[in-house]
């Protein structure tokens, strides 16, 4: 059979249908491999500080580490100077001599012996040649003394009871007894039960030295201590001067000038030994300018075991100021001071410093204006000066030193 070929045509495309309703989704196609990593962008802003949280419990203590080996002991430092040697006390008072024992009793008399036979009497010597004449005693020339209550042996010492002194004459042969009233004849000194006793009000000086065995009372007829100085008066609210104890010199009083109270002790030695020390000493003796160190020490004087002081000064400006003068008592060692300064301006400054001798000025005070130091010189003198700036300075020092 043949086949039969025509040729093939088209026509003309006609009208789109309409969309057919979608079809369900295919299943999901196998995920493609991951693609190349893009760049990374640009940091954002950083963001808010959050706050901070609670602080961990402490850790747990470590162990002690070991000791570290001792250090090399260092060489022992030269001995410093031997200080000066104090000056000696002054000789105690002689001790009251004892009272006279009683005179022993006159034994009995022996009876008289048998009066002897007169002898016969011997022929008389020949006469003499009479001697040359003496030459005429110096008028009132006493051979004895003669106590008389008149005035009738002219050439003779007289014995006159005056202001306060009476005499009694027993006759011939007798007793002339002399009496003192020592009350009439020095006012102020009283005798009652054995005491002597000084009225106050009474004008009474002692020109020698004497010596009392305790119990001296001043101001009071009971004292209660080997001196007891009382001051009665009707002040409630003021401090009254009892005791003053002054020194005077006949030389011209310069810085270290002072007067000291010493405290003694007995040692195993059976001596008096100096235990401690107060004196109050000139560290500007300049009339109209004084300032005064008080110090204190033990013994032994100008030793190691050191120096107790304190010293005010007011006004202080750039005029220096002697707080140790320079001599037996400074400073060899070192210097420890608790200050307190208070500037004409209201400024304040408190604190403590040690310093050795010829150290570099301490400062006591600086406002960015006015300067205060403190110089510990290699002689051992501490003075205080302002060195710079117009203000005065009030200040007080309380110090140890060696």
């Amino acid at each position: 059979m043949g086949i039969l070929l025509r040729p093939l045509y088209i026509g003309p495309t006609g009208p789109t249908g309409t969309t057919g309703p979608t079809g369900t989704t295919g299943p999901t196609g196998t995920t493609g491999p991951t693609g190349v990593t893009g760049t990374t962008g640009p940091t954002g802003p950083t963001g808010v500080t959050g706050t901070t949280g609670p602080t961990g419990p402490t850790g747990v203590t470590g162990t002690t580490g070991p000791t570290g080996p001792t250090g090399v002991t260092g060489t022992t430092g030269p001995t410093g100077p031997t200080g000066v040697t104090g000056t000696t006390g002054p000789t105690g008072a002689t001790g009251v001599t004892g009272t006279t024992g009683p005179t022993g009793a006159t034994g009995t008399t022996g009876p008289t012996g048998p009066t002897g036979v007169t002898g016969t009497t011997g022929p008389t010597g020949p006469t003499g040649t009479t001697g040359p004449t003496g030459p005429t005693g110096p008028v009132n020339d006493a051979q004895y003394l003669v106590l008389a209550v008149d005035a009738g042996l002219a050439n003779e010492r007289v014995f006159t009871p005056g202001d306060g002194v009476a005499g009694v004459d027993a006759g011939a042969g007798g007793m002339y007894t002399v009496t003192v009233d020592l009350v009439g004849a020095w006012s102020g000194l009283e005798f009652s039960g054995g005491d002597l006793r000084v009225d106050l009000d009474a004008a009474c000086t002692w020109t020698a030295q004497h010596t009392f065995m305790g119990g001296v009372g001043i101001g009071t007829a009971t004292p209660a201590t080997e001196l007891h100085v009382l001051e009665s008066d009707a002040e409630t609210a003021a401090i009254s001067d009892v005791v003053t104890i002054g020194h005077d010199t006949s030389g011209e009083p310069a810085a270290l000038f002072g007067v000291g109270v010493k405290l003694q002790l007995e040692d195993k030695a059976a001596a008096g030994q100096d235990a401690a020390r107060m004196v109050a000493l000139w560290t500007n003796a300049t009339d109209g300018a004084e300032n005064q160190l008080l110090r204190f020490n033990t013994y032994p004087e100008n030793s190691a075991a050191g120096y107790f002081g304190f010293w005010c000064g007011n006004d202080i400006d750039d005029t220096q100021e002697t707080v140790i003068p320079n001599g037996a008592g400074d400073v060899t060692g070192y210097f420890w001071v608790r200050y307190l300064v208070v500037e004409s301006g209201g400024g304040v400054n408190a604190a403590t410093t040690k310093l050795e001798p010829g150290d570099a000025a301490a400062t006591l005070y600086d406002d960015g204006t006015d300067v205060l130091q403190l110089t510990v010189g290699v002689g051992g003198q501490v003075t205080i000066v302002r060195t710079a700036g117009a203000a005065t300075f009030d200040v007080a020092l309380l110090m140890l030193w060696i």
